[in-house]
């Protein structure tokens, strides 16, 4: 499966279908997932720019296309500066997540209105595949298919201004690489995916620059849709050197019931700079692990 999200530029949609379809890639027959967010008035917008915003109120349009052979549930989260808020989608009240079922080759779009908080730099959507699907067998080929997750971010006229105010130092640093952005262990240095773990068990996640400059990541922890604290914070900024990788050990949430646990790095946050914009709009998700009681 392929997933395409829409980047247009100055350019508007005269019927206001909020739907950039790309012949021979996407429509029917094609196993994609595409996306993108719209203005109302149709026009597509640019990840370096959230666009039009009000006395912090955000309205926009997300356009979502499901061009493959099964049905499949999809949760939506928003986050402002990497903290979950929320919002209201096709009109619904304010949530902090809304769910969606899409069906063969289903095209939708969702309204969607926020009352963002002030200076807010960074904003980011992120779609879910099946959030509450706990896989059961060591099966990677699902495993890694419902890994990542569909995501859109966008800066807004203040990111320029905002400073990280600390950085986790990792436990751990090596020269080895994992091959995997972000990637969750039972051991400091495990290639063993963690499939399960038991509630508050320490783990080791890995965080891997394989690039050629010193990367900054902001990571976040979701247990289904619900974001979790990661160490006590909400969101961990973590900076990793040139093809290093740092360790951090970790603890994970409480639970009373079965539960999903995933991390997402987000590379480079708030910076829209040209030397990382082929990053600074990508999210990295590790495998999912269930976490037990």
């Amino acid at each position: 499966m392929t997933f395409i999200l829409f980047i247009r530029q100055e350019k508007i949609s005269d019927d206001k279908d909020y739907n950039d379809e790309m012949m021979d890639v996407t429509g029917p027959g094609t196993d994609t997932v595409s996306y993108g967010l719209y203005e109302p008035e149709g026009k597509l917008l640019d990840t370096l720019d959230i666009g039009f915003i009000e006395n912090n109120q955000m309205t926009k349009v997300l356009s979502f296309s499901h061009y493959i052979d099964a049905d499949r549930k999809y949760t939506l989260l928003l986050l402002a500066n990497f903290k979950q808020i929320e919002f209201s989608a096709a009109d619904h009240r304010p949530a902090k997540s809304y769910t969606f079922k899409m069906t063969k080759d289903q095209v939708i779009t969702l309204p969607i209105k926020a009352a963002l908080p002030k200076k807010v730099g960074e904003i980011a959507f992120v779609i879910v595949p099946e959030a509450k699907y706990h896989l059961k067998d060591k099966d990677i080929d699902i495993a890694t298919g419902l890994q990542e997750n569909f995501i859109m971010r966008y800066i807004t006229k203040n990111a320029s201004s905002y400073k990280i105010d600390s950085e986790q130092p990792p436990t751990y640093k090596t020269d080895e690489l994992t091959g995997e952005e972000i990637f969750m262990a039972s051991g400091k240095m495990s290639n063993k995916v963690l499939y399960t773990s038991k509630s508050q068990m320490p783990v080791y996640l890995q965080v891997d620059n394989s690039r050629e400059k010193k990367m900054n990541y902001a990571l976040v922890a979701f247990s289904e849709h619900e974001q979790q604290k990661i160490d006590g914070k909400h969101v961990l900024h973590v900076s990793v050197e040139n093809e290093k990788t740092n360790v951090y050990k970790i603890k994970l949430p409480r639970v009373e019931k079965e539960k999903n646990f995933q991390v997402i790095a987000f590379p480079a946050p708030f910076d829209h700079s040209a030397t990382f914009e082929e990053v600074n709009f990508r999210g990295y998700s590790s495998i999912r692990t269930l976490i037990q009681p």
